[in-house]
Order: structure tokens, then sequence, then C-alpha cells
């Protein structure tokens, strides 16, 4: 990954930037619901970045990157999903703790993007080991049952967390813990 730089490479750099601008205008529609998936997901992707950023090989790379979100849209988006949803206790102990939050008993399934990124090189060590080991039908891993909107926002209140702590972002952090 050290050859990949976005200063050397303009198509890397234009389709980082691509990325975090098509982020930035979905953050903003903060009371539409739908896009929460899309939120999930690259705040799963942010998270792993944050990561990336501790490696001396890709550290450039990350912080190329890491530059680029939006971080006060995301952090006003962050805050509207809590006004709306709240903090479960166990979604911010998880979060604090950088573990990844297990729902309650009877939902312990994957989201339906959860297995969109399952295998992606970036997502490796985000899912607990034995997370999709439950035999779920293709057709039934795409239904959004009535418990999977909270789920997901519990879910993108997490990764808030979990990059908030990384990246050290305290607005976001002092938002969360007035929520709780």
């Amino acid at each position: 990954m050290a050859d990949l730089q976005p200063q050397s490479d303009p198509w890397l750099a234009l389709a980082i930037d691509l990325t975090f601008d098509m982020f930035r205008i979905t953050i903003t529609r903060q009371k539409d619901r739908n896009v929460l998936p899309h939120v999930h997901l690259m705040l799963a992707f942010i998270f792993s970045l944050c990561k990336l950023t501790e490696s001396p090989d890709s550290r450039q790379l990350g912080m190329y990157c890491v530059e680029r979100i939006p971080w006060p849209e995301l952090t006003s988006f962050l805050g509207k999903v809590i006004e709306l949803e709240g903090v479960d206790g166990r979604t911010a102990k998880a979060g604090l703790t950088l573990d990844f939050p297990h729902p309650e008993r009877g939902d312990s399934r994957p989201l339906p993007e959860d297995y969109l990124i399952r295998g992606l090189v970036w997502c490796g060590k985000f899912f607990p080991h034995h997370w999709f080991s439950t035999n779920i039908d293709e057709e039934s891993r795409l239904l959004e049952l009535a418990s999977t909107h909270k789920t997901r926002a519990q879910r993108v209140i997490y990764l808030g967390i979990c990059i908030s702590k990384a990246r050290h972002q305290e607005t976001c952090t002092r938002l969360i813990h007035a929520n709780l």
C-alpha cells in the first residue's frame, strides 16, 4: 500500500475527493433515515482509515483521506442521530471500549449492508469472528426487519464514538456524553 499515494496518482486523489464529496452531500440529509446504510458503511470505512494512519507504511495515504472527511458536517449529522434516536447504554459502552456492539438476543443478525462489505480488506477485523455464522438465505439478508432501523442507528452512533475516540474529536464526544 506504500506505493499508492494520492500525490503521485491523480486518479486516486480524484476518487478519494469524489468519495468524501458524496459523503458530505449524504450527511446533509440529517432527518432522512434512508441515508443511514450509506453513512454506516462510510463510518466503518472512516474507522478503518483512522487505524490506517497508525501504520507507518500507510500513514501518508490514511492522513490524506482523513483530512478530506467533512468533520463539521459529520459531527452535526451524528448529533442529529443521537437527538432523534438516543444513545443506548450498551452502544456507548461498546464505543468507548471499541468492542463491537452485539444487539439484544433476538436481533443478533447482521445488517443487510454488513453482507456487502464482508471480506473487503479494510473491514477485515471490523466484525466479530462469528458474526456471519448464522445461516440466512440470500433473499432474507436484504429484509429490513422492524428492528433494523434502531440497530443501524445504534451502529452509526457506535462508529461515531469509536471514530471520536480514535481521532480525538472532542465535539462529537461531548455530544455523546451529553445525551447518555
